[in-house]
């Protein structure tokens, strides 16, 4: 599959468009920085030094790469972490997700791409991981439940996954999940056991 991923050289652009390769996709990345463009050529990819505050040239970046698939990676929070210059990084990363993204839904458009997806965060998932390893470590029964339902869910995506094409990692990742599933329902079912063995008088 054709692939354009807007932001390719950031922190999860790369390690995407490395997984992206190696899933066998053809990849056409973003990059601001000319110096940035031997790394995404090295890797494999496409590069293309786009501004994505011009739109017409985003536009014949992403028509010229005729993809199947436009993907946004765009984010701008170099120096977050560094005194006094959070307000202006973030607003300088909304522009970025407001402008940025207007001019590469636009791209997508015009290039007649099947189909754009976009990024999200990964707070509230992370939040639900920290909550569920704080249960188990403390033996909650809850944390139990949602480790069990959380990884069940899950499982369909991933076989899903496996019918568009099988590779290691994928295997990899749909047995490690089935066999937490499969021992949180052993953990559930024990500790169900114990506390009906608990509450049965002794004769």
């Amino acid at each position: 599959m054709n692939v354009f991923l807007a932001g390719a050289t950031g922190a999860v652009g790369r390690r995407l468009s490395l997984l992206l390769l190696a899933d066998g996709h053809a990849v056409t990345g973003t990059t601001r920085s000319r110096a940035k463009e031997a790394q995404l050529r090295s890797d494999g990819v496409t590069p293309v030094v786009v501004n994505v505050f011009d739109s017409q040239a985003l536009r014949d970046a992403v028509v010229r790469a005729k993809p199947e698939i436009v993907i946004h990676q765009l984010t701008d929070l170099t120096g977050l972490l560094e005194p006094g210059r959070r307000d202006e990084v973030l607003t300088r990363n909304a522009r970025l997700r407001i402008e940025g993204t207007a001019n590469l839904v636009a791209a997508a458009i015009a290039a007649r791409a099947r189909r754009l997806i976009a990024q999200s965060i990964a707070f509230a998932y992370a939040a639900l991981r920290f909550t569920e390893a704080y249960g188990l470590w403390n033996a909650r029964t809850w944390a139990e439940w949602v480790a069990f339902v959380s990884g069940t869910l899950l499982l369909p995506l991933e076989v899903r996954q496996l019918f568009r094409g099988i590779t290691f990692f994928r295997c990899a990742l749909l047995v490690g999940n089935l066999a937490i599933v499969c021992y949180m329902l052993y953990i559930i079912l024990e500790n169900r056991r114990e506390r009906r063995n608990s509450t049965t008088p002794s004769q």
